[in-house]
């Protein structure tokens, strides 16, 4: 019997530092957009802040990186 498996996206967490590597712009840049709302943010702490690959592949229409090819 074959089993129906269903499969949820896996949403990808970035660093400030890996989206503005992929915008070409600085870190502080970043910080900024976040500041006026233009990227969501996820504070995992009082200072550390994640931002979902998916909002930065609708602000660029970029197709998403693996994990594995974000270390290449």
């Amino acid at each position: 019997m074959t089993e129906n498996v269903i499969s949820h996206p896996v949403e990808f967490w970035l660093t400030r530092e890996q989206v503005a590597e992929r915008l070409g712009c600085s870190a502080r840049t970043v910080d900024r957009m976040l500041d006026r709302g233009e990227l969501p943010r996820k504070l995992v702490s009082k200072r550390l802040v994640r931002i979902p690959e998916s909002a930065l592949q609708s602000l660029t229409k970029e197709k998403p990186r693996s994990p594995e090819e974000e270390r290449s």
